[in-house]
């Protein structure tokens, strides 16, 4: 009797041991075609969206200019409209990939730059500006200007089941800083400054 026992306890445990591993394999194996749907891994966090700028550079850009002249013995204080040479537009365009907004990738955007930048779709001012300033004799360029950044972007975005990461990557256009000034026709300036370009476009 205690002999038939015990076969009976070890046969009672290999079929727990066998309903333990069939629930194992079950859960392992993808859902079969007749299920409607296959399981999908999870690959990153839902809704999430990460990216950063491997790159970034600024060049001076001046974008209003015009020639002013002080005859020898005068001194000018004086307060005029200056024409515009050039305008800057912040923005962005996608190289790859897409969908993720414009505010998300400007903000990382200053954060690599270190300053607070125009947002997507503003621009410099499109008309004549006016420019208080004062000069003694000699011929001038007058400017106004900014500083223009650009940046190179890339990261990805994860759909609302962590299922799918879509991978982007683009460039960034914006600008900060304002200039204003007047460059003297007969000095000379480093090639970056916003004096060597104004002299460039106006004397």
């Amino acid at each position: 009797m205690q002999h038939n026992g015990m076969l009976r306890r070890i046969a009672r445990s290999g079929l727990v041991a066998t309903m333990f591993i069939g629930a194992l394999v079950a859960v392992a194996a993808p859902a079969s075609a007749s299920d409607g749907a296959s399981t999908q891994a999870i690959v990153c966090d839902p809704g999430e969206t990460g990216l950063s700028f491997s790159s970034s550079s600024y060049v001076r850009t001046v974008t209003h200019s015009m020639y002013w002249t002080v005859p020898t013995g005068a001194t000018v204080d004086y307060e005029t409209n200056v024409t515009k040479v050039s305008t800057i537009t912040a923005g962005l365009t996608f190289t790859t990939g897409g969908g993720v907004s414009a505010d998300v990738i400007f903000a990382s955007f200053e954060g690599k730059v270190g300053l607070e930048l125009a947002t997507s779709g503003s621009h410099t001012v499109t008309t004549s500006v006016t420019i208080h300033w004062h000069l003694g004799p000699g011929h001038y360029a007058v400017f106004r200007g900014n500083k223009k950044y650009t940046g190179s972007f890339s990261g990805g975005k994860c759909n609302s089941t962590g299922t799918v990461l879509s991978l982007f990557s683009g460039n960034a256009v914006s600008y900060t800083v304002l200039a204003e000034g007047a460059a003297n026709c007969s000095s000379t300036y480093g090639s970056t400054t916003f004096e060597y370009k104004a002299k460039q476009i106006a004397c």
